[in-house]
């Protein structure tokens, strides 16, 4: 599956994308329908075999009891790796678009290709499992046996289980959408890093925070006989998350402290610290959201369970996009007005944002 779903999905999505940015190849203008559909195969097979399967398919090359300790640090290195992967692409492709766009969309396409080479290459070494379903008896006169049904109850438990992530994940994405970028804003640059390159600080902070977590605080608290259950986890990622949140406070507070007293603006680095506590949160919540998946479900609709961790998040997601709206739309209005009152306050000075037809 994961070959095929790679080669059928992923990389024709990725090929279709470079091929976007040839000019004239596919139309004499920009081919829109072309972009959309290559990331729709890109994220269609990005969901369903690279993050699904893939994930499942290395958690199943350990032992589920011998080795049931290197499955939770699995995940927080799987979850680390993707973050890699987002780092990496994100510094080196806008650094080559400026010479050569056509080049830079083609790499990542160039690169999964060698990846899914590799992983060919390595298919006889690894653990292949068979998927079946045993029929052994009908205790009800159902058209269902036992074993079948009481897969499914243990499928269903992933969905509670899962659905502990939620708060995590409205944190995160409103600390993120409605407050770093739009905070940086009014923070000054430091060398060429403005506040859209904060970001690259996110995944930086979950390459560090999983080594730390699975290297040292993990094996600490295993010498001395602890093992976080999930749900503690999740505290720990919320907790890491609510951090952060105090974090943009106080840095709130030092952005009009500062200029009200000095006329100054605070360096955009003091929001490092916001996007640290970002990145522990990230791999105590969402690798654990994975483990607990695969440990729950059984064996047979593992990678059904790990394609349906975001499930629970997204059906929320309508009404927190609406909270979220609201909240900007209000946040817009009290900054704009802290800028009048900033501007009548000292007219002779220079403002702190620059407008053009609004803010």
């Amino acid at each position: 599956m994961i070959t095929v779903g790679t080669g059928l999905l992923v990389i024709p999505g990725l090929i279709l994308i470079a091929l976007t940015t040839i000019p004239g190849l596919l139309g004499e203008s920009f081919n829109l329908d072309a972009l959309i559909c290559g990331l729709t195969l890109l994220k269609a097979g990005d969901a369903a075999f690279i993050l699904a399967v893939m994930s499942i398919f290395g958690a199943k090359q350990f032992h589920p009891i011998l080795q049931c300790i290197a499955i939770e640090r699995y995940f927080v290195y799987f979850f680390m790796f993707m973050t890699a992967g987002t780092l990496v692409g994100g510094i080196l492709i806008p650094l080559i678009c400026p010479t050569n766009m056509t080049m830079a969309y083609f790499i990542p396409a160039a690169t999964i290709c060698l990846g899914l080479f590799i992983f060919i290459l390595g298919y006889p070494s690894y653990v292949k499992t068979k998927t079946s379903i045993t029929y052994r008896w009908y205790s009800n006169g159902g058209n269902y046996t036992d074993s079948f049904v009481q897969k499914r109850k243990q499928l269903g438990c992933v969905i509670p289980v899962t659905a502990l992530v939620i708060p995590f994940n409205i944190l995160q994405d409103g600390c993120l959408a409605s407050t770093l970028k739009v905070q940086g804003t009014a923070m000054k640059q430091f060398g060429v890093i403005d506040a859209t390159m904060m970001e690259i600080l996110e995944a930086l902070s979950v390459l560090v925070c999983g080594v730390l977590i699975v290297n040292g605080l993990y094996p600490a608290l295993q010498r001395r006989g602890i093992h976080l259950a999930t749900t503690h986890k999740y505290a720990l990622g919320t907790f890491s998350i609510v951090l952060a949140y105090v974090c943009q406070l106080i840095i709130e507070y030092q952005i009009h402290s500062k200029y009200t007293n000095e006329d100054k603006q605070i360096s955009v680095l003091w929001q490092s610290f916001s996007y640290i506590f970002i990145g522990a949160g990230e791999i105590f919540a969402l690798s654990s959201a994975f483990d607990a998946a695969f440990k729950v479900a059984p064996k047979e609709h593992k990678v059904i369970a790990s394609a349906a961790i975001p499930l629970p998040s997204w059906a929320l997601y309508p009404t927190y996009f609406l909270w979220l709206s609201v909240t900007m739309q209000s946040t817009g209005l009290l900054m704009q007005q802290e800028v009048v009152k900033l501007i009548q306050s000292k007219p002779t000075q220079q403002p702190l944002f620059k407008t053009t037809g609004g803010l």
